[in-house]
Order: C-alpha cells, then sequence, then structure tokens
C-alpha cells in the first residue's frame, strides 16, 4: 500500500478496512454455511452406516 496524496491515502485507508470487514463477514458467512452443509452430509452418512447394521 503506497500512498499516492495524503488526502487520497486516508480516505482509502478507510475504505479499505471497510472492505476488509465486508469480505471477512461473506467469508465467515460462506464458511459457516459450508459447515452446515458439511455436517448435514456426514449426519446422513454415519446415520445410514449405522442403519446398515456394520457395528
Amino acid at each position: 500500500m503506497v500512498p499516492c496524496g495524503r488526502k487520497g491515502y486516508q480516505a482509502s485507508q478507510t475504505d479499505q478496512s471497510k472492505l476488509g470487514l465486508d469480505i471477512g463477514l461473506s467469508m465467515v458467512i460462506q464458511g459457516m454455511k459450508q459447515l452446515k452443509m458439511i455436517g448435514m452430509e456426514v449426519g446422513k452418512e454415519s446415520r445410514n452406516w449405522r442403519s446398515s447394521g456394520s457395528g
């Protein structure tokens, strides 16, 4: 990050932190969605595995 002009640099810095927050939030939400999906898949698998009578 190289400051082009003092004024522009200040504005771009706040914009960047806002952008970083947005990206972080969306990534967290995406990750939680994926975790939920994986958990559901794993739950299905383990249920099927148990009900197949291999235990």
